[in-house]
């Protein structure tokens, strides 16, 4: 999409993602959406074509979002592009391309600078500059997330998600999960189901082709785990796989997981759901 898009521009990139929807919305929910993400990944290498932003993270984004802005319909599609934009950059961060540094003491600084309308694209990207910050170190990295404002509380819980699913990605052949559910109830008690739910997805998001939910069907199931712990992964998981797999699969999925859990899984599959 990056490619297509300095190639073709934003309207046909636009044309191509819509495209993709009408052929492969049954098949593969999401596709659309991860569509979107690669626009926002073109958008900043278009912006970098037609001007100098070396050093300027936040000119950056700006004008990178502004194409964004030009071709998003909805709320979902604007995220989804964003957070292509700011993963991106945060990659740059780790790079040292375009001459971005992410500073050590204040690594949100981006998106605290946001509108409110970016925020969350912002703070669910910066997962891969903070581990790459902190040397893969979750516990240090969580503790700038941790920072976060109560009034920002649902992009702390987000941005927390996704750091945890970073983990959960390194962690899928671990024998032992031990260590991992201990570090997330080691957070801030509004950030610990969160983690547990973004390391299950972690899992869902690098699992073999076709059998991506069994791992993580099975983290969500351990005893270790608390009855609460357990219903917040299954119900994040559920909720997940009406934008992963088509309807007659999910049912088929969700007669696999626990019975005290299998009602629940009906629900969100059946009810759809729309992740941002």
């Amino acid at each position: 999409m990056e490619s297509f898009l300095v190639a073709r521009g934003p309207e046909q990139a636009k044309d191509l993602c819509n495209e993709i929807d009408k052929r492969m919305r049954n098949t593969a929910p999401d596709a659309a959406m991860q569509c979107f993400h690669g626009i926002g990944h073109g958008a900043v290498a278009q912006a970098n074509r037609t001007d100098n932003f070396r050093g300027k993270d936040d000119a950056m984004a700006k004008a990178a979002l502004r194409i964004c802005e030009r071709i998003s319909s909805d709320r979902p599609q604007l995220i989804r592009c964003g957070s292509g934009v700011f993963n991106t950059i945060a990659l740059f961060y780790g790079r040292n391309e375009y001459g971005l540094v992410l500073e050590k003491t204040d690594p949100l600084r981006l998106c605290r600078a946001q509108e409110k309308r970016h925020k969350h694209a912002c703070y669910i990207s910066m997962n891969v500059a903070l581990m790459g910050m902190t040397r893969g170190n979750f516990l240090q990295s969580a503790k700038f997330l941790e920072q976060i404002s109560e009034d920002e509380n649902a992009e702390a819980t987000q941005a927390i998600l996704n750091l945890a699913s970073v983990s959960g990605s390194l962690s899928i052949t671990k024998g032992s999960y031990t260590e991992d559910i201990a570090l997330c109830r080691s957070l801030q008690e509004r950030l610990r189901l969160p983690c547990i739910q973004g390391f299950a997805f972690g899992m869902l998001e690098s699992g073999p082709p076709e059998s991506e939910y069994v791992r993580p069907f099975q983290f969500c199931a351990l005893d270790s785990l608390s009855e609460k712990e357990q219903t917040a992964c299954f119900t994040y998981l559920s909720a997940y796989l009406t934008q992963w797999y088509p309807r007659e699969k999910n049912e088929r999925i969700c007669a696999t997981a626990p019975e005290r859990h299998r009602a629940l899984c009906f629900t969100y599959i059946r009810r759809g759901f729309n992740h941002e």
